[in-house]
C-alpha cells in the first residue's frame, strides 16, 4: 500500500509499486493536457508505476487497484499520451474503488459533487474569470480539458450553455446585478 495515497495494487510479481499523486494544479492541468482528458473535472490524477530493479515494467498479469475514495458513484479512466482516456469498470468495496488491468499508467478519478457552487466551472471551489473564459471557449467549440458540466454552467437556466452565461459569471464577477444566484452553494 502506497501510505500517502492509499492505494494499493495486488500483484503476483515480486515488483515495487511506486505512486506518484498529481495534487498540485498546474501540474495536473498539464497532465490532462498531455493526455487530452475531457472525461470530467478530475478529483485525483495518480500515476502508478511497477519497477524492476529501478526500470518501469509492465504487469505480465493483471492486476488489481484499490483506490480509496469517498464517492461510490466515482469513474476511474486510464489515461496514455497515445489513446483517448479508457473507462476503467469499478467497484466499489471497503471505500475503495477497485477495478483489474494489464497495464500501470495515469489513472484519473471524477465524479459529481453533492454540492457545487454556481458559476465555478472548472469545479475548484471558486467562481473567477477563467469559469466564463472556459464557458466561451466551451461555446467556441475550443478544445477545455474537461467535459463542461451543465448544471454549473448554464446559468441562465435555457439548457444550453452560451456567451450569456459567460456574461452573467463576468457581471457576478464585477460586482453588478445578479440575478441568476452565481456564486451561491447549491445541491
Amino acid at each position: 500500500m502506497d501510505s500517502a495515497t492509499g492505494i494499493t495494487v495486488e500483484l503476483r510479481d515480486n515488483l515495487e509499486v511506486r505512486v506518484s499523486d498529481i495534487t498540485n494544479k498546474a501540474e495536473a492541468q498539464s497532465v490532462l493536457e498531455w493526455y487530452r482528458f475531457e472525461a470530467g473535472i478530475p478529483k485525483g490524477i495518480f500515476i502508478i508505476n511497477l519497477l524492476d530493479d529501478g526500470v518501469s515494467v509492465r504487469p505480465k498479469d493483471e492486476v488489481t487497484i484499490r483506490i480509496p475514495c469517498t464517492h461510490k458513484d466515482a469513474k476511474v479512466y486510464l489515461v496514455q499520451a497515445e489513446y483517448w482516456p479508457w473507462y476503467m469498470y469499478t467497484t466499489y468495496e471497503d471505500g475503495c474503488l477497485v477495478f483489474t488491468t494489464d497495464r500501470c499508467a495515469a489513472f484519473v478519478v471524477t465524479y459529481e459533487e453533492d454540492e457545487y457552487v454556481f458559476g465555478d466551472v472548472d469545479f475548484d471551489g471558486n467562481v473567477e474569470i477563467r469559469d466564463a473564459t472556459w464557458n466561451q471557449r466551451s461555446v467556441a467549440d475550443i478544445e477545455i480539458p474537461f467535459t463542461i458540466s451543465k448544471k454549473t454552467a448554464d446559468i441562465d437556466g435555457d439548457g444550453n450553455i452560451t456567451v450569456m452565461d459567460a456574461t452573467a459569471i463576468q457581471y457576478y464577477l464585477a460586482n453588478m446585478k445578479n440575478p441568476y444566484n452565481v456564486g451561491k452553494t447549491v445541491s
